[in-house]
């Protein structure tokens, strides 16, 4: 077990160097959550091509179509995501996501139907606590900041319920079967939405133009680490480890995007962001320690 849990270890540092990625580039916040997805499923094309000739009699049609609904959750979570994140500090945006532990437990009940406890709703309310910490800190320090953390809140929902997705999902006998169609769902999703406002007057943003070097390095830097590492990692971990222990690894991110954020963006976080994590990382333990044990089967 110590492998998955290592490689798991290496997704959640590549995941968090999006919100670096996401201050540093210039592109529309909802452009670039399409083409990080569109990039990255086809980066991994020809695995899932590869994938489907292994698995040809094992691969059943049903399994493409399951790709599609968590596929939608994640075209909303990176362009709501990347709005807050440059709203927020680095190290604030990805402290909110880290609540992953906190929501997960009702919703692996509501969809899986996994016991939650009395103790896990009471670390619910711990790490609400620091949220709200965070959040009316950062809105009388700067009204900006607190309505990035509000962004990326939400973000969080919809990133929660995809990964409640993988977990179902974990039948799929490949990974890439399973990745590949998500990440390309979510990409041509994000741009057709983009292209329709356009049409309809609603939105103007191009679609098609010419970048620079640097801003197409970042796009690609984008979909390679924190995608195609970061999350496939992270959904392939969802197959072999419970759901629980990839969101106590996923903790870690937080920690990253904090010396990221010093190191690249300069942002030194203020003491309400030490007393938001303490109190979410409480509540998260509290969750994790006290959780049943998964009755599912791995593998």
């Amino acid at each position: 077990m110590a492998h998955p849990f290592f490689l798991l270890f290496i997704g959640v540092l590549a995941t968090s160097t999006s919100v670096i990625f996401i201050r540093l580039s210039q592109t529309d916040a909802v452009l670039l959550a399409g083409y990080r997805s569109l990039f990255a499923g086809l980066i991994l094309l020809p695995f899932f091509i590869k994938a489907l000739r292994k698995h040809k009699h094992d691969y059943k049609g049903s399994f493409f179509f399951r790709s599609l609904i968590p596929g939608l959750f994640l075209a909303v979570h990176f362009a709501i995501f990347n709005i807050g994140a440059r709203l927020t500090p680095a190290a604030n945006s990805t402290l909110i996501i880290n609540m992953l532990p906190i929501i997960t437990p009702f919703l692996f009940y509501a969809i899986l139907r996994e016991f939650i406890n009395r103790a896990e709703i009471y670390g619910t309310i711990l790490s609400l606590a620091g949220l709200v910490v965070l959040g009316v800190t950062d809105y009388r320090i700067d009204s900006r900041h607190g309505a990035g953390d509000i962004i990326c809140f939400v973000s969080l929902i919809f990133y929660a319920f995809y990964l409640v997705l993988g977990r179902k999902n974990r039948d799929i006998v490949s990974i890439w079967l399973y990745v590949v169609p998500l990440y390309l769902t979510a990409g041509i999703t994000t741009i057709l939405v983009l292209f329709i406002g356009n049409e309809s007057g609603l939105t103007d943003v191009p679609i098609f133009c010419f970048y620079t070097l640097y801003e197409f390095l970042l796009i690609l830097a984008l979909a390679l680490i924190p995608t195609v590492i970061g999350h496939t990692i992270i959904n392939y971990s969802l197959k072999y480890l419970r759901a629980q222990s990839v969101s106590i690894i996923i903790l870690s991110q937080f920690i990253f995007a904090g010396v990221l954020g010093y190191v690249f963006l300069n942002e030194i976080p203020n003491y309400a962001f030490y007393i938001a994590s303490t109190l979410i990382v409480i509540g998260a333990l509290i969750v994790i320690i006290t959780a049943r044990p998964s009755h599912t089967k791995m593998g």
